[in-house]
């Protein structure tokens, strides 16, 4: 029982600071690279350019759109810093916190596997191939996008 509390306190403190260390960084939107969130990169880099730049257009508007979006933003990482930087840390606050910003993550990625997945579906058997070699020279350039046709 001790073992199985240690390893989950251990798990949950290594969340709070993944968590904790995107927040200080400005959110979400400040750790994404090529205007692509990790879990999507390689999928969009291996589209052709044309399909990859509409992607990463959409969801450059989706997280910095309307400007009541970057309002919130701002409001949710100043909440963010103000919890963790509080004498008397409030856990379940910061919980709070931390899910609204995976929610915000997790529709990112959404929108992305969705438009991913128009643009796949699209393809013939070829360019699926073609798709495919890729995303695994990608993968064996060591995350570096791939040379494109």
């Amino acid at each position: 029982m001790k073992v199985a509390l240690a390893a989950s306190l251990g798990l949950n403190l290594l969340v709070v600071g993944a968590i904790g260390g995107v927040a200080l960084r400005g959110g979400p939107e400040k750790v994404i690279r090529n205007g692509l969130p990790p879990g999507l990169t390689g999928y969009v880099v291996a589209l052709p350019e044309e399909k990859s730049s509409a992607i990463r257009q959409a969801l450059r508007q989706r997280l910095n759109g309307p400007e009541d979006f970057r309002r919130q933003r701002r409001a949710q990482m100043e909440a963010i810093r103000t919890t963790l930087l509080a004498p008397d840390f409030d856990a379940e606050a910061f919980a709070r916190l931390m899910a609204a910003e995976r929610a915000q993550i997790v529709e990112v990625l959404e929108t992305g596997h969705a438009a991913v997945l128009t643009e796949v579906s699209a393809m013939t058997l070829e360019e699926r191939a073609a798709y495919v070699e890729r995303l695994n020279d990608r993968r064996h350039r060591g995350g570096k996008g791939p040379k494109r046709d």
